[in-house]
């Protein structure tokens, strides 16, 4: 049920925001809110239907560790709750 709502949404988005885009000849402005509207409603069936989307915190835990850890041994630090 939250799937159709979702899509119901992002119909009555489209149908309140495209037509003027259309008219103003904002190509550019159309293309980025389709992509980005596209983005938000897949992200949204996923998180209804329960699919485990990924969490950007882990990617950025991941790019940043091996920093944080040439940073420690280069300079001798500790963590003050390591001990």
């Amino acid at each position: 049920m939250a799937i159709v709502g979702i899509a119901a949404v992002a119909a009555c988005i489209c149908v309140l925001e495209i037509p003027r885009m259309w008219r103003s000849r904002q190509w550019k402005e159309l293309g980025l809110f389709g992509f980005l509207l596209a983005l938000g409603t897949g992200i949204s069936v996923g998180v209804g239907l329960d699919a485990g989307l990924p969490n950007p915190m882990d990617w950025l835990a991941a790019i940043f560790r091996p920093i944080d850890i040439l940073v420690e041994t280069t300079f001798g630090l500790r963590r003050v709750n390591e001990g």
